[in-house]
């Protein structure tokens, strides 16, 4: 990857590998915090150099992180000369709390320099790959790309990096379970689910959008006999006979937090709000101290579910579908590098592994995911 060691180049050489608002600064913290000259990839030293652009964008870049400001502003881009040298800062400077969302990718890949103690060689290998990851990312999924529920086309090469997405995920988290059962129907509505443990008669249940098909809910109570609670506030307050037996309703929807917002359906909403709760707040009102399995397919809020979870008391098996996409307008941009890997990362912090994925063939940019906590190897 080539960068130009030259101010007048540097905007030009670079935009390209991350989004607009993350590029300059991105760089910029990772010259001056790991010693590497990533704009000119030309002075694997620890000062950088006198002339070098990549000084002054990793002096920004640092003032940037402290501050959570954009400090490089778009005249500056092709007119920097800088006057500073830029020691690198010490390890502990990475836990700082003050950083914005758009370092946040720089925030990942330099926890991982942090924690190597290899030598410099293999490091920057490290982050050569991670920038490449970043790159093809952004450019099969690019920020820019606002339309609602815009996808790459299947035969594209940006509608394969998706499904290598997909099948990385799954072979970077595996884990293994002897008996792998679907739930409800084929297709949408239906879940693959690991029966090795689930406890007969006495299994905890939530069921987080169902547009009113109950297929999964009445086999988890047919075969299992478990206590299932559906939740869905995109189908208003459905009648009492659409209910199935031993299915517990609320016109509810699940996020990151209690409050009312937009729903995010396909369903005909026209920008009408509805009561959104946490999962932990859910758990209080209903009295349930540990959920067995939770069922998610929740139009891009599971990303927020996620982010709440707490590992003292997540669920014990989780099958949810992911949506990559700007689900139905209403986020904007499609899901970016660092809330992906992000969220495998909360997932894996918690012990889980995958032991069931499968695309779907309607959708590109939605994804099944089956995960469980890992067996302790005592």
């Amino acid at each position: 990857m080539a960068f130009s060691a030259g101010a007048s180049g540097c905007s030009a050489q670079f935009t390209h590998v991350l989004d607009a608002v993350h590029a300059r600064r991105f760089l910029g913290v990772l010259s001056t915090f790991s010693g590497y000259n990533f704009i000119s990839a030309k002075l694997p030293y620890m000062w950088l150099s006198y002339r070098s652009c990549g000084v002054m964008l990793g002096f920004l870049g640092v003032l940037s992180t402290y501050t959570a400001y954009i400090l490089i502003p778009a005249h500056m881009h092709n007119s920097v000369e800088s006057k500073y040298v830029v020691q690198p800062a010490p390890a502990q400077v990475l836990s700082v709390n003050s950083v914005g969302n758009s370092t946040s990718a720089s925030k990942l890949i330099l926890n991982n320099l942090k924690t190597k103690n290899t030598n410099r060689t293999q490091d920057f290998s490290v982050v050569q790959e991670q920038l490449a990851s970043i790159t093809k990312w952004n450019a099969s999924l690019p920020f820019s790309m606002t339309k609602p529920d815009w996808c790459p086309a299947r035969n594209s090469d940006g509608g394969q990096f998706v499904l290598n997405v997909y099948s990385d995920a799954r072979n970077r988290h595996r884990t293994d379970c002897l008996n792998i059962q679907r739930i409800g129907a084929i297709g949408d509505g239906g879940k693959n689910i690991c029966v090795d443990n689930i406890r007969h008669s006495d299994c905890v249940v939530y069921s987080l959008g169902s547009r009113l098909d109950f297929t999964f809910e009445k086999d988890m109570v047919a075969r299992f006999g478990c206590l299932v609670h559906t939740f869905d506030c995109t189908v208003g307050v459905p009648d009492a006979s659409q209910i199935p037996m031993h299915v517990h309703f609320h016109p509810w929807c699940v996020g990151g937090e209690d409050g009312k917002r937009v729903i995010s359906s396909d369903l005909g909403h026209q920008g009408e709000n509805a009561q959104y709760y946490s999962l932990q707040t859910i758990k209080r009102k209903l009295g349930h101290a540990e959920i067995d399995i939770l069922k998610m397919d929740i139009e891009r809020h599971e990303f927020s579910v996620f982010n709440t979870l707490q590992s003292a008391n997540s669920p014990l098996q989780i099958a949810f579908e992911t949506h990559l996409h700007n689900a139905y307008g209403l986020f904007g941009r499609p899901v970016s590098f660092n809330e992906w890997n992000s969220m495998w990362e909360t997932l894996s912090s918690m012990g889980y592994g995958v032991f069931a994925y499968e695309p779907n063939i309607h959708c590109l940019c939605c994804c099944e995911f089956s995960v469980m906590r890992r067996r302790s190897s005592s």
